[in-house]
This record gives structure tokens, C-alpha cells and sequence, in this order.
């Protein structure tokens, strides 16, 4: 359907998204696909109606969240944050793996220029989950963007970054060599990482941001 929509058979990817729906009313990436469609087609309310019944018909699927995601960036996109706070906190409160849907809300957040809700959203995602690198870029990307290139704020993400790498190499090394994965964040030797020098406490130009991560991303 998505192959069809692309080539600009809009009507023919309708029927198979319809006929799609109709056999696996649980598979939510139908549902997200088609009113993605139907939002970039200006058809607003349709693709609110097509989440409206994902999220209905999918009830607690495990990949629910992609919906309410899905619909938040509606909504943020069309000036409606009162509503789309409310889907992003049903998506991130759905999610086993939540950290998605915090970076589409930041972004939301930071669209309307509230910095500091932003930057809070994506501290979150790197709190439960440390290791997804991604979220950690995206905060240095935001750092970069409000303070500018090198700024405190953009040297720190950059370094916890680095020393939640070290962490996860250490507790690998460790399973690796079968012995316990004790070490803990606060005990790692940060040699190196104190530094004021700007090339080891500054992310390099080529750190991925919210582009590599976009909204619509489950």
C-alpha cells in the first residue's frame, strides 16, 4: 500500500490499507502507515479517525504506542499541543522501550520554543534508556541549537555520553569474560573525559540529530 502511495496511487493504496485493516485489525503499523498518508495528504481528521480506530482495534498490542506517537505528531504539527502532550504521555506510558516517543515529544516542545520541557523530555530518555545512543545525540543536538557549538550544557551531554559508552563496553567486557557486570557509572576512571580542551569534550560535527531519529520513527 505504502509502494502504491508513493507512485501516487492514492485510491489503490486505500484499498489495501482498507483490506489490510480489515484482516489484521491488531497490526498497528497499518493504521499508522494509512494516516500518515492521509495526514500528508492534508486529509487531517481522516488520519485522526484511522488512529482513533488503531488504537481501538490494537488494544493492548505491543506496539501500541507507535499509534499514540503517531498521533501526538499530528496533533504538535497542527498546533494542537494541549492534545498532543496527551497522546505522547500515552505513548511513552504504553512503551517498554519509551525513548522514541520522548524524543517526538522534545521536538514538539522545542518547536514551541520550550527549551527547558525539551531538554527534560530527552534527560528522561537517556534515563531509561542509557545506552540508546541516539537519544544521547539528540540531546547534544539540542544543547548545540540552543547554546551554540561548545557551550557547558552541549560538553556535558557530550561527556556523559561518553562515559555511558565506557559503562557499556566495561559490563560487555565483563559478561564476556563470565564474571559479574558490577561496575558502576560513578566508578569508572574519567581520565580524559574533565578535560576543557574542546576536541574531548565536544560532540564531532558528524553526531546524528533529530533528522536520524524522525518523529514518525516507532
Amino acid at each position: 500500500a505504502t509502494r502504491l502511495w508513493k507512485r501516487g496511487m492514492v485510491s489503490k493504496a486505500r484499498e489495501k490499507f482498507a483490506e489490510g485493516a480489515a484482516a489484521a485489525k491488531r497490526h498497528t503499523a497499518i493504521w499508522q502507515a494509512w494516516g500518515l498518508m492521509e495526514a500528508r495528504l492534508g486529509h487531517l481528521d481522516k488520519a485522526r479517525s484511522l488512529f482513533q480506530q488503531g488504537v481501538w482495534d490494537a488494544g493492548n498490542a505491543k506496539a501500541i504506542h507507535t499509534l499514540w506517537q503517531a498521533w501526538g505528531v499530528l496533533e504538535a504539527e497542527n498546533g494542537n499541543m494541549d492534545k498532543a502532550r496527551q497522546y505522547f504521555t500515552r505513548a511513552v506510558e504504553s512503551s517498554k522501550r519509551p525513548a522514541p516517543s520522548l524524543v517526538a515529544w522534545s521536538r514538539a516542545e522545542e518547536n514551541q520554543g520550550r527549551y527547558g520541557k525539551a531538554r527534560e523530555l530527552l534527560e528522561r530518555g537517556v534515563r531509561v534508556e542509557p545506552y540508546n545512543w541516539r537519544v544521547w545525540d539528540c540531546l547534544i543536538a539540542l544543547e548545540r541549537r540552543v547554546g551554540g557549538r561548545g557551550c557547558p550544557a552541549e560538553r556535558d551531554a557530550y561527556k556523559r555520553k561518553v562515559l555511558a559508552e565506557m559503562y557499556h563496553a566495561k559490563q560487555k567486557q565483563d559478561w564476556a569474560d563470565g564474571s559479574e557486570p558490577g561496575t558502576n557509572l560513578n566508578n569508572l576512571n574519567r581520565k580524559g573525559l574533565d578535560s576543557d580542551s574542546e576536541s574531548a569534550a565536544v560532540a564531532p560535527e558528524g553526531a546524528s540529530a533529530f533528522a536520524s531519529v524522525g518523529p514518525w520513527l516507532s
